[in-house]
């Protein structure tokens, strides 16, 4: 699943997030597929038990946080469900 928020003081005229600034992914298939938008200086979250390995070019200047969010998930409330809320928070 992939989920845009776009945030401006200027009129939005296109719906399509483009180098984006915060990046969040727990699953290795999705960042893979959706990195190509991330902006060089971006801050981007990853699931640190499921994304493991970055190539030189995906990390680029990008500041990563890497935490264990679904074993959070199932360990602090038995719901792996609430993986993408433990992020936002």
């Amino acid at each position: 699943t992939k989920v845009d928020l776009i945030v401006d003081k200027e009129e939005i005229l296109m719906p399509k997030a483009q180098n984006i600034n915060f990046f969040m992914a727990i699953a290795d298939i999705s960042f893979n597929k959706f990195w190509y938008d991330v902006a060089e200086d971006a801050v981007v979250l990853l699931d640190s038990n499921l994304i493991t390995s970055l190539t030189d070019e995906q990390k680029g200047n990008r500041t990563f946080c890497q935490i264990p969010v679904v074993e959070i998930a199932k360990k602090q409330f038995n719901n792996v469900i609430l993986s993408n809320m433990i992020c936002l928070g």
